[in-house]
């Protein structure tokens, strides 16, 4: 390469047929049906192979097979299946295969690139893990705005919400009165500065009967935050909790976001990934409530995971718990939770 110099990568020793899916994980509410998109590409070509897909227990599929015909080298065939789950169906795993020539084949490629380092590719499973879930929703219209990127939309939709994606210049009292939930997307604050300039809007919201939650932002030299992001005061934080299978108490047991639509129990915080939360609340306004107590060993218990207050006739939500990693995962108590936090109850 005239700029890069001598260029070196590996030989790629790959299988004839790669598989991959339009969804790697998959919520499954109740028995509600979620379509799939399953793409076969030829590395040669192929005359006839199958498509087999295996399904664990109690997981429904529309179709098992599909034939694949006259493939040449680098083409496509996507076929699409509909899943659900059955009662008493549990997370696992949806195989897919191909069978050709004798052989069989069930596998997707990665590829990782980067200037600084050789062309690389993994070869992994190509699987569909499903989560059967039993979470009671609302079916409110939801409102996002995007921040750092998380998959909060996406994941929102699994659950067949419907998630609008706004633009912070069309925030209006009106663009926002249909919308029973207002979502800030992880570093909201951080990325759009101009945010701070809808501070009236977003707050007219609230006390119309809005639910407006804001996911963590950071607060150090490298980045700013408005003077005022709730309608009372708190100042946002460095405090982490790192372990993500510490403890965690509800410190108000009888609040709604515990109870409706769904109980939430210690057990919803089982199967947590990498951390609880971070940038917690501190220096808090005593008008918020303090939902739940955690702590790294070692530490002195952190109160400021999530904090909540009432505001005229809705409800303002700050949380530093990493829903952001909990939902691409499929951890159900991070589903529920985000529900309720939707769901949270107008006041008269």
């Amino acid at each position: 390469d005239p700029v890069k110099g001598e260029l070196y990568r590996a030989v790629e020793c790959i299988p004839p047929v790669l598989i991959s899916s339009s969804k790697e994980r998959l919520l499954l509410n109740g028995n509600k049906k979620q379509s799939v998109s399953i793409t076969v590409k030829a590395q040669k070509d192929i005359q006839h192979a199958v498509l087999e897909i295996k399904a664990p227990k109690n997981i429904q599929i529309s179709q098992h097979q599909f034939q694949l015909n006259n493939l040449k080298k680098g083409a496509e065939q996507h076929v699409v299946i509909d899943i659900a789950a059955l009662e008493g169906a549990k997370a696992g795993a949806i195989q897919l295969q191909v069978n050709y020539d004798k052989q069989v084949y069930q596998h997707n490629m990665i590829r990782v690139a980067y200037d600084h380092i050789a062309p690389q590719f993994k070869l992994e499973e190509a699987n569909i893990q499903v989560v059967p879930l039993n979470i009671k929703t609302t079916q409110d219209a939801i409102a996002y705005i995007a921040g750092a990127g998380d998959a909060l939309p996406e994941c929102l939709e699994q659950l067949s919400y419907k998630v609008d994606v706004l633009k912070i210049e069309s925030l209006s009292a009106q663009t926002l009165a249909p919308y029973k939930a207002l979502v800030m997307g992880i570093r909201a604050y951080n990325m759009h500065s101009e945010l701070a300039q809808y501070y009236d809007t977003l707050m007219q919201y609230v006390h119309q009967g809005g639910n407006l939650i804001v996911q963590y932002n950071t607060n150090n030299r490298l980045s700013t935050l408005p003077l005022n992001i709730g309608p009372y005061p708190f100042v946002i934080g460095r405090e982490r909790v790192t372990d993500e299978n510490a403890t965690v108490k509800i410190l108000d047991p009888d609040h709604p976001l515990i109870h409706y639509p769904n109980k939430i129990t210690d057990l919803d915080f089982d199967s947590w990934i990498q951390e609880r939360g971070i940038y917690f609340a501190q220096d808090i306004d005593p008008h918020y409530t303090k939902v739940f107590s955690m702590q790294d060993a070692g530490q002195a218990p952190q109160e400021g995971s999530l904090i909540l207050c009432a505001y005229g006739k809705g409800n303002f939500v700050y949380t530093g718990l990493s829903l952001f990693r909990q939902l691409p995962a499929a951890v159900p108590g991070a589903y529920r939770l985000l529900v309720n936090l939707l769901a949270l109850p107008t006041h008269q």
